[in-house]
């Protein structure tokens, strides 16, 4: 099934310069694994960034190649060999250099929850790969930043818009607005990014922002 979710096309246009904060370009990366329509748009603005320099004057004695910046599109990683269990192998591979620890694996997180930890965090909040058991609801919470949340396998609903996120889609709230996130009959595994702490709504949504540390 091709994603009907997209990141927004400057976060594409940021991925395709290399421009794009790590953590986002990671997101970005994971989405285009599902999604041809996304990567064919990001293979059109390399296209079109490579004519852009090829009609750049190099400056005398020096190349127009020797002038760029280096791209964090790629960051260099040093290469670690983890014992990955098959349920988190099964994770897009962009992810796999971000799993924390030797031994990744889905732990307790909270009832109904299980995550792996990744090796990076946005405004103090680690960025993680979640997975929801079916029937599972995530409490009415406010948002004072931007969440991304892209799913990798199973589905989602949103209590707002009424959208259903399916495998690739990806699903984005700023800061200021409120809902809470439905999973249905098949259970969910998303990466789950984002910038600010929620605002949890009720008494179960203060428990599980304790238990998780939103």
């Amino acid at each position: 099934m091709t994603p009907t979710h997209h990141p927004d096309p400057d976060d594409l246009l940021a991925y395709a310069s290399g421009t794009s904060p790590e953590w986002l370009a990671l997101v970005v990366a994971c989405h285009l694994t599902f999604c041809p329509e996304c990567r064919d748009e990001v293979a059109l603005l390399d296209d079109l960034g490579g004519v852009l320099l090829g009609e750049l004057a190099p400056s005398p004695g020096s190349s127009a190649l020797s002038q760029l910046p280096p791209s964090p599109r790629a960051p260099e990683r040093a290469a670690v060999q983890k014992r990955l269990a098959p349920d988190v192998a099964a994770l897009p591979r962009p992810l796999h250099d971000y799993l924390a620890g030797d031994a990744p694996r889905f732990r307790f997180l909270a009832p109904g929850v299980q995550h792996v930890p990744l090796t990076f965090s946005v405004g103090g909040i680690p960025g993680r790969v979640v997975r929801f058991a079916p029937g599972f609801t995530v409490p009415d919470h406010a948002h004072t930043g931007t969440e991304r949340v892209l799913v990798l396998d199973g589905e989602l609903e949103d209590s707002v818009t009424r959208e259903r996120f399916v495998n690739g889609d990806l699903s984005q709230r700023e800061g200021g607005t409120r809902h809470a996130q439905r999973i249905l009959a098949d259970g969910c595994v998303a990466l789950v990014v984002t910038d600010g702490p929620i605002v949890p709504s009720s008494f179960w949504g203060k428990v599980l922002k304790a238990l998780t540390g939103v």
